[in-house]
């Protein structure tokens, strides 16, 4: 069978859906997987992914899908078998958790900001099944924000140091 690397557990956004659900199932049965459930969670919590270019949210939607999907997928492992009922590890608070604390984005556009921030929010209010447990949203306005990304100087600062990059 397929060895899949632990980076599959993260990299599987430019995957077709059903392509990226088999690596995840795949994955999540490797031994590895099964002995490190908990550095992996760990890893996984503390992701920081940022769009340069975020437009409508496609990506960062594919990513928070597939660390939610992850790390959801860690529950039998660090909870003795079970997957679901688990407070703090449903869908609704991984991916409200993901939305809040990894998940970054720029845009020139002001309209494509706000629609990536309509984007999160709607796609983590249909995650949750009672509308009694929908906590406050994240506030994005420091997450999801226009600018460009492309900008090299900005009044005299120098955002990139070329020397970062260079091979020697």
């Amino acid at each position: 069978g397929e060895n899949p690397r632990l980076l599959d557990l993260v990299v599987l956004a430019g995957a077709d859906q059903a392509h990226a659900v088999a690596r995840l199932d795949l994955a999540v049965h490797h031994p590895d997987v099964r002995d490190h459930a908990p550095e992996i969670d760990e890893l996984l919590k503390n992701i920081t992914v940022c769009d340069p270019a975020v437009g409508s949210g496609a990506f960062p939607m594919g990513m928070i899908n597939e660390i939610v999907r992850a790390r959801w997928s860690l529950n039998p492992f660090l909870y003795d078998g079970q997957v679901e009922g688990i407070r703090g590890r449903e869908f609704y608070d991984l991916k409200w958790h993901t939305i809040q604390e990894s998940i970054y984005g720029v845009d020139v556009d002001a309209g494509a900001v706000e629609i990536a921030k309509l984007r999160l929010w709607l796609s983590l209010v249909v995650d949750e099944q009672s509308i009694e447990k929908i906590r406050p949203l994240p506030n994005l306005d420091f997450k999801i924000m226009q600018g460009n990304s492309l900008l090299e100087e900005f009044e005299g600062l120098k955002l990139f140091d070329e020397k970062l990059v260079r091979s020697n």
